[in-house]
């Protein structure tokens, strides 16, 4: 027979079993080990369920997920309705993306329910300012949630305060207060005055009718009609619209017209100065009062101009024929011009003549021209 002898305690062998591993012969027996043997795949967590050992060489479990749907709890107080999903545990915010605004000035900025979704309405405290949008309350404030003010013309009664006013009307919601209109100028009333008659309103007061009886014409052109002032019994003046036409009664004015109630028109002849237009007319005057035109008076004939003499208001040359006292002389070598003898001449000799003894000598050196000038002026 033969011996057989052991190989040496761990030395590699194969157990030919598939679900060991590290096969080492012990005592001649060749052995490996199993992980699997004894191990106990519990379930990862919530959305997962219990496995089984898939390693035999390290003993690891598989982790199968349970069905999506299954319901869990995703540990979050704010979600609902926690389902699996591929796994994994998850639920539903509602309240995601919501804002709880205030919803009126009575309210303050609410909390969403994570449940619902819904938002919570708190109430300000009672008391807090607001606006009701009543334009005829004040002191708005809230009470319960709801903003509300005071309208002080309710259950106001306006009564007429005199007998030349009427029934107001409450007018002023903040304070009550009442309209007080007056009646009508003129609405009969007494003033309890026994020395007064037509006793009437005027202005919301009662006296007696100044007015009764009075007309207030226009004054003049440039005034309008007015009227009577019920407290006065006086009458206004009305004045007319500038440069309306009307008549100053000046016959030398023209293009009459009202100023600040005043009529006035223009003279054209006040500063004009007229003067002679040539030498053979003289100074004339302003002649028309609508244009300022001038006379224009001639010179009588004979009057020496600068060619000769003054003919119907024009200068015209002398000749010797037409020289009404022939040539010139001089008189007892005095300087005086004097004419030879004529029958006709004999009072200008002598008028000549006593002019050479009584004036003095440059007034006697005058032409002749300036002589009939002076004596044309007298």
């Amino acid at each position: 027979m033969c011996s057989t002898s052991t190989r040496a305690d761990g030395s590699p062998c194969d157990d030919t079993v598939a679900n060991t591993v590290g096969d080492v012969c012990t005592s001649g027996v060749c052995a490996g080990v199993d992980h699997c043997l004894g191990a106990t795949c519990a379930a990862s967590d919530q959305c997962h369920l219990a496995g089984t050992c898939v390693d035999h060489s390290t003993g690891a479990c598989s982790n199968p997920a349970k069905a999506n749907g299954a319901t869990c709890d995703d540990g979050n107080p704010d979600t609902y309705n926690d389902v699996c999903n591929g796994g994994l545990c998850g639920g539903v915010d509602l309240c995601t993306g919501v804002t709880c605004a205030a919803g009126d000035d009575c309210h303050a900025p609410g909390l969403c329910n994570h449940d619902t979704g819904a938002c919570s309405i708190p109430t300000r405290a009672d008391g807090s300012q607001c606006d009701d949008a009543d334009p005829n309350t004040t002191g708005d404030v809230c009470t319960a949630g709801v903003c509300a003010g005071i309208d002080h013309c309710l259950g106001v009664t306006c009564t007429s305060s005199d007998q030349c006013h009427n029934a107001g009307s409450c007018i002023n919601h903040a304070t009550g207060a009442c309209s007080n209109p007056a009646k009508a100028d003129g609405t009969a009333c007494d003033d309890h005055n026994a020395g007064t008659k037509h006793d009437a309103c005027f202005s919301g007061s009662c006296g007696a009718e100044l007015c009764a009886g009075v007309k207030c014409p226009a004054s003049d052109a440039c005034h309008t009609s007015g009227s009577c002032n019920q407290d006065t019994g006086m009458c206004t003046s009305p004045t007319r619209t500038d440069g309306s036409p009307c008549d100053d009664a000046n016959p030398n004015t023209a293009g009459d017209v009202c100023t600040a109630g005043v009529c006035s028109g223009v003279d054209h002849c006040l500063g004009v100065t007229c003067s002679a237009s040539d030498e053979c007319h003289r100074d004339g005057f302003c002649i028309d009062h609508a244009t300022g035109a001038c006379s224009n008076p001639k010179r009588v004939d004979g009057w020496r101009c600068e060619l000769g003499q003054c003919i119907d208001g024009v200068c015209e040359a002398d000749s010797a024929s037409e020289a009404p006292n022939g040539p010139t002389t001089s008189i007892a070598g005095c300087g005086v011009v004097g004419v030879h003898h004529h029958p006709s001449n004999n009072l200008t000799i002598v008028w000549l003549t006593l002019a050479s003894l009584l004036l003095p000598k440059h007034r006697r050196r005058r032409q002749p021209a300036a002589r009939a000038r002076a004596h044309d002026a007298r």
